[in-house]
């Protein structure tokens, strides 16, 4: 069996179908930080079916503006047929890996957000994703958005593929599961910087102080969660759930749920809310979130956006649209969770490899 290496910082939950599809193919190597200080959302092994396990921890360097990673430096690439990593500028490991593989004959596949975070990119940007890409075998894009960004650039186009990134969840709620009168907004993910739920929360005081009965659900922890409970500890009408992972229990608790925002700077929590029939809320302020993900909203359609400071406007706004027409952008909403899975995400990442050897041999 050929034997193949994916790198990435931590093993997320949400990665574990791509680990999954790989195995199929190949002997597999997993290489990540295995044993993380905040283990919010990590799975360091669990049931995985990897051949062998690296501990390597990624490393702050040059007062926090790079990134290194031990053993990506130093391990053998003898009889490794290829090797899948996050596509992460700083990363000086990956440069490094980048003009090893290409030496060597070893075919590298990067992962990421392509420009997307660089809203006016220089000289600097151009040139190095430009490399990045043409030492790479295949740029795999999260999404078109973020192809894109890397078009834009100057990358080249037959380097690009796209395997819009996604979630695979075990529980989903179906539209006729959905009323349209639920009185809940649900906010799903980690209480940190960026994650802004103090805007929802306003909004929502906002609401009911002119007569909305509307209830929060916060599912997730993190280093602000005490901050939010101490500050919101007289509001009886937010329930926090604390950290959940399990779908079914999330699946449940957004039964009682018209709609999720996430108020700050947005990812894959958006695909979560489209696998419930929950029409997602974001910002429109499309370059500050953290990933692409946000573009798969389609205002109106099977979501919504809302310019800065004015959330309040846009909640009353949804709250005073007619069930049937909330119904159907829930509708919308799950029909783009299964566009985004369908096929899932490793068998989308695989079938990109496949097709990158097939044209190589």
């Amino acid at each position: 069996m050929k034997k193949f290496i994916y790198i990435q910082s931590f093993i997320t939950l949400y990665r574990e179908p791509v680990i999954l599809a790989l195995a199929k193919k190949f002997r597999l190597t997993i290489m990540a930080d295995l044993n993380p200080e905040d283990s919010l959302g990590y799975n360091t092994r669990g049931e995985l079916p990897a051949h062998k396990y690296i501990n390597s921890k990624r490393l702050s360097i040059c007062n926090h503006r790079l990134l290194f990673q031990p053993h990506v430096d130093l391990m053998s690439l003898r009889e490794i047929d290829g090797i899948l990593i996050d596509a992460n500028i700083r990363l000086v490991s990956l440069w490094l890996l980048l003009f090893r593989c290409r030496l060597s004959g070893v075919k590298l596949y990067l992962h990421g957000q392509g420009a997307y975070r660089v809203l006016y990119p220089r000289l600097i940007h151009r040139i190095l994703f430009k490399t990045l890409v043409n030492l790479s075998t295949t740029y795999i894009c999260y999404n078109d958005a973020a192809r894109k960004t890397l078009i834009d650039i100057g990358c080249s186009k037959q380097k690009l593929a796209v395997a819009n990134n996604s979630l695979n969840l075990k529980s989903i709620v179906v539209p006729k599961e959905k009323t349209g009168t639920e009185t809940g907004i649900l906010f799903i993910g980690r209480l940190r910087e960026r994650c802004r739920l103090e805007i929802l929360l306003n909004a929502i005081s906002d609401l009911r102080s002119n007569g909305q009965e509307i209830t929060a659900h916060v599912i997730g922890t993190g280093e602000l969660e005490s901050f939010y409970r101490k500050k919101y500890s007289n509001k009886n009408w937010i329930i926090w759930h604390g950290n959940i992972f399990e779908d079914s229990k999330i699946a449940e608790i957004s039964r009682q749920c018209r709609v999720g925002c996430y108020p700050g700077d947005a990812g894959l929590s958006i695909v979560h809310y489209f696998g419930l029939s929950l029409p997602p809320i974001v910002h429109d302020q499309m370059h500050r979130h953290m990933g692409p993900e946000p573009h798969y909203i389609q205002e109106g359609i099977n979501g919504f956006l809302f310019s800065p400071g004015n959330l309040s406007e846009k909640l009353k706004e949804i709250w005073l649209m007619p069930t049937h027409k909330i119904h159907e952008i829930s509708t919308s909403a799950q029909k783009s969770y299964w566009n985004l899975n369908t096929p899932p995400l490793g068998e989308k990442i695989l079938e990109i490899i496949n097709r990158s050897e097939d044209s190589i041999e």
